[in-house]
């Protein structure tokens, strides 16, 4: 025994700095893995206590409890994300964020309740659980939006159809829908001595614009703004070469029809082109009086009637 203590003794006097190198280096590697233990504890404790906190990935929110739509939009990071996160609250029935994520604008022009908001938009667009797919329209803010049926949640593999629409983006992720892009507040009156106009608003579209025009006879007699069967007497002017027809694709006959002392208000389509942004008044070319006969006394000798002596036809630029 005593032999192998003094051995060892030698075989520790010989080895003594590379052993206690090795003790160090074993101690260090545990006070490493017992720090990275405590903190890896600390992180699992915080993350339970934060359960509330909106994870956004692969358009699903993750660790929520109940999220408001504040936190919703706090990890809305880009415009298609925007565009993800609305097409998730319609897919998931969340009508009140959805329609939240909607710009001024797109109520007033198009959807000024929610009730319209489902009836047009939800109801069209999201009558299944929809996939979406995304892809730069024009500049920078302008989507086009492909609505996909979610094979998944259907289970329809042969339905291959899918709806679209333009998705503009403004600031603070409002969303523009069905291809608004933008709405102008103009209020601007013109008026000859037969019919007076004021342009209300202009909605500008993804491929046309409208205006919204209040139109007041001035006469007692009827007048009519356009021929629809004929077209061609209301334009857009930008410029003195630059004319563009207003689109009479979607009216009807009578549209254009003002009672005598009347009013009405009309939204006036044109297609775009390039010159379009650069309008500075539309142009009623045939506005048609309707002159009229009317009695001027009756008596037992008879009824005496004149006729209204307007000008047949007059035209009104109308100033934007």
């Amino acid at each position: 025994m005593r032999d192998f203590i003094i051995a060892l003794n030698r075989v520790y006097s010989k080895n003594k700095f590379i052993i206690w190198g090795f003790i160090s280096i074993v101690a260090v590697f545990l006070i490493v893995v017992n720090a990275m233990e405590k903190l890896s504890q600390k992180n699992s404790n915080s993350s339970s206590v934060t359960n509330t906190t909106t994870i956004v990935a692969n358009n699903t929110i993750e660790n929520s409890v109940n999220p408001t739509f504040d936190e919703y939009m706090q990890n809305v990071k880009s415009n298609q994300g925007a565009i993800s996160t609305f097409a998730k609250f319609c897919n998931n029935g969340q009508i009140d964020f959805a329609y939240q994520m909607l710009s001024e604008s797109c109520k007033t022009a198009l959807f000024p309740s929610k009730e319209a908001f489902v009836t047009n938009y939800c109801n069209v667009f999201f009558d299944t659980n929809k996939n979406v797919s995304i892809s730069q329209y024009a500049g920078n803010d302008t989507y086009k939006v492909n609505f996909n049926d979610d094979i998944l949640t259907t289970g329809n593999t042969s339905k291959t159809d899918y709806k679209q629409d333009y998705i503009t983006v403004e600031s603070g992720y409002k969303l523009n829908l069905l291809g608004l892009v933008k709405l102008s507040n103009i209020n601007r009156e013109s008026q000859n001595q037969y019919v007076k106009a004021k342009v209300l608003t202009k909605k500008e579209f993804v491929d046309y614009e409208e205006y919204e025009v209040t139109f007041k006879n001035l006469t007692s007699a009827d007048i009519v703004l356009e021929n629809v069967d004929e077209g061609g007497s209301i334009s857009l002017v930008a410029g003195e070469s630059s004319t563009i027809n207003m689109d009479i694709s979607s009216y009807s006959y009578g549209d254009f029809n003002i009672p005598g002392n009347g009013e009405k208000t009309l939204s006036l389509r044109f297609n775009k082109n390039n010159s379009s942004s650069l309008a500075t008044h539309i142009m009623l070319n045939n506005i048609q009086i309707i002159n009229y006969q009317y009695i001027v006394s009756s008596d037992e000798n008879g009824t005496v009637t004149k006729t209204t002596t307007y000008p047949s036809t007059v035209a009104l630029k109308v100033s934007l």
